[in-house]
C-alpha cells in the first residue's frame, strides 16, 4: 500500500516494483476518466496490453458478468480506478475471476478502500454487501483526494465516526451470545476511530487527509481481520440501509451513518458529545432536515432497521421504539445540528 502525495506519478514505478506485466483490465467510469485516465492509461500501457472498462452500473449481475469476461478473455491483472462503486465493481469482479486486483481510489467517502466486502445492487435495486477481496495493492494519492469533492471527505469523517455505535453493539451482541468476539479486529476499528479524533486539525487540509486515509484502510482491514463487517457496521448502519430502501432521498452514504450514530446514542440515552462536536468541527451536515430526511422517512427507517439484516443483533433488538420518543429525537435533531 502507497499512500502518498503525487502517487499516481509513479504507478508504472510502483507497479513494476512489484512485476506486474501483462494484459490488464482497466475499470473506471466517464468521468473519472476524463479526470485522471490519461495519465493512469499511459502509465499502464508501459506494463502491458491495457483495455479500458467504462462501468455505468454498480449490479450484481454486471459483476458477474465482468468476472466471467476476466476469466474467458485472459486478464492478468485488473485495475480499479474511481469511487465506491467503480472499486466495488472491482473487488467483485476480481474475485469472482480470482485475479490480481490494484485499487486506485479517487475519493475518501467510506471504509470500503480496502476492505473484503462490495456494495452492489440486486435486480430490485437493494442494495446487497458481498463478500469479495481485499485489493492486492492500494495506491492512494494524497492530492488527488485533496482534490475531491469536500463532501465526501466529509462522508469519510461520518463512515469513520460510525465506528463507536458499531463496536458497541458488536460488545453487545456478544454479551448476548449472538457473536464471538475478534480482539485484534476490535482494536483497529476502535484505533481507527481513536486516530480521527484525537487528531488536532480543525480543516481539510493535506495532513487531516493523510490521517483520514490511514483511518479508513485500518477499518477496512478489520473487516477483514472479523471475517466480518462487524467491526465497523451495527445498527446505525442498518439504519442507513433501510434509509435506503424507504427513504425519498438518497444521501451519501457516510452521512446517513454518521446520522444513525447519534440518533442511536440519543436512543439509548448515552452521551454523544463528543462526536457531534467533532462532525461539527469539520461542518459535517447530519440534519435530517438538510438532508431531505423528512419524519415520515425518519421513523420508518428506525423501525425497519433491524429487518435490514436479522441475523445482525444490535441495540435496536432490545428498545421498544415509541413514536412520542421519535419526534423527540427528530427536533432535537434539527435544532441541535
Amino acid at each position: 500500500m502507497k499512500i502518498e502525495e503525487n502517487a499516481f506519478d509513479r504507478v508504472a514505478l510502483i507497479l513494476t516494483e512489484i512485476s506486474v506485466r501483462g494484459k490488464i483490465g482497466l475499470i473506471s467510469d466517464n468521468n473519472v476518466m476524463k479526470i485522471y485516465g490519461e495519465k493512469i492509461l499511459s502509465q499502464l500501457k508501459q506494463l502491458g496490453n491495457v483495455e479500458v472498462i467504462i462501468v455505468d452500473q454498480n449490479s450484481v449481475e454486471s459483476s458477474f458478468n465482468l468476472g466471467k469476461k476476466f476469466i474467458l478473455e485472459g486478464f492478468d491483472f485488473i485495475v480499479g480506478l474511481g469511487g465506491g462503486k467503480v472499486l466495488d465493481v472491482g473487488k467483485f469482479s476480481s474475485y469472482i475471476a480470482k485475479k490480481f486486483y490494484i485499487s486506485l481510489p479517487t475519493t475518501l467517502a467510506n471504509d470500503g478502500i480496502a476492505s473484503p466486502v462490495s456494495v452492489l445492487n440486486d435486480e430490485g435495486k437493494r442494495h446487497r454487501s458481498l463478500g469479495s477481496k481485499m485489493p492486492d495493492v492500494i495506491i492512494i494519492d494524497t492530492k488527488v483526494m485533496g482534490n475531491s469533492p469536500k463532501e465526501l471527505l466529509k462522508a469519510g469523517i461520518g463512515d469513520t465516526i460510525s465506528n463507536y455505535t458499531a463496536l458497541m453493539d458488536w460488545k453487545l451482541a456478544v454479551r448476548k451470545g449472538k457473536e464471538t468476539m475478534n480482539d485484534f479486529a476490535w482494536l483497529m476499528s476502535q484505533n481507527s476511530l481513536n486516530a480521527l479524533l484525537e487528531t488536532r486539525y480543525d480543516e481539510l487540509n493535506d495532513k487531516f487527509i493523510r490521517v483520514l486515509c490511514d483511518s479508513l484502510v485500518i477499518s477496512g482491514l478489520a473487516m477483514s481481520f472479523a471475517g466480518t463487517s462487524r467491526p465497523v457496521s451495527g445498527s446505525e448502519h442498518l439504519f442507513s440501509h433501510a434509509l435506503d430502501r424507504y427513504g425519498k432521498k438518497n444521501n451519501i452514504h457516510g452521512l446517513q451513518v454518521a446520522l444513525g450514530t447519534i440518533t442511536i446514542l440519543k436512543l439509548i440515552d448515552e452521551d454523544y458529545s463528543t462526536l457531534l462536536e467533532y462532525l461539527k468541527c469539520f461542518e459535517v451536515n447530519i440534519n435530517p432536515v438538510k438532508l431531505g430526511i423528512d419524519f415520515e422517512d425518519f421513523s420508518k427507517a428506525l423501525l425497519k432497521a433491524k429487518e435490514m439484516r436479522p441475523d445482525r443483533y444490535t441495540v435496536l433488538n432490545e428498545l421498544v421504539i415509541e413514536e412520542m420518543d421519535l419526534q423527540k429525537i427528530y427536533k432535537e435533531l434539527v435544532e441541535e445540528l
